[in-house]
């Protein structure tokens, strides 16, 4: 068998290309690629101004919303139950931060007089507003003084507010009588 008989013969279709593709621009013909188009626009800001007032603007909003939720979180909660049990409703302050006795300021119901100097063995530690409104205190009494009443008695947790110009208010528009 000779060489050229093991070789199929050469055909016009062949599969190997001819000519070779033009080589890409900036590759092996020296020549450099060129760069590429950007927009102005997206290199350089267009406003500098606007987007300094826009993060000034949303800082001050942030700190507008912060100050909400610290001034009107945890608004005080009036139980009306436990000014109903209870047989004196006055606004006292207290001696001082360890002392159980306080002095009478104004009576809201009951027969106290407002100086009277009373005593309460279940008054809670002092209340962070409490040296600026003193404390509305729902008093029952107990032996020869007084203490705080309480809802329940198998977890006697003495409940204590704030003499706040708001807690007031709504403590007389409880305190009023209904309309029937």
């Amino acid at each position: 068998m000779t060489p050229s008989a093991s070789r199929p013969p050469a055909t016009a279709t062949s599969t190997v290309p001819k000519t070779l593709p033009s080589p890409l621009p900036g590759t092996a013909t020296g020549q450099s690629a060129p760069s590429p188009v950007a927009h102005e626009a997206a290199t350089e800001p267009r406003r500098p101004g606007f987007l300094r007032l826009a993060s000034l603007l949303m800082a001050g909003l942030t700190l507008a919303l912060w100050g909400l939720a610290l001034w009107q979180s945890n608004p005080v909660v009036l139980s009306p139950l436990q000014f109903e049990r209870a047989d004196e409703l006055v606004v006292a302050h207290r001696e001082s931060n360890e002392s159980q006795h306080v002095v009478v300021d104004q009576v809201l119901k009951g027969g106290l007089e407002p100086g009277a100097r009373i005593r309460i063995p279940n008054l809670p530690p002092p209340l962070a507003e409490e040296t600026r409104t003193g404390l509305l205190l729902p008093l029952s009494p107990f032996r020869r003084d007084f203490r705080v009443t309480v809802l329940n008695e198998a977890n006697p947790v003495p409940l204590v507010y704030p003499a706040s110009a708001e807690v007031l208010a709504q403590t007389r528009r409880l305190l009023a009588p209904t309309p029937r």
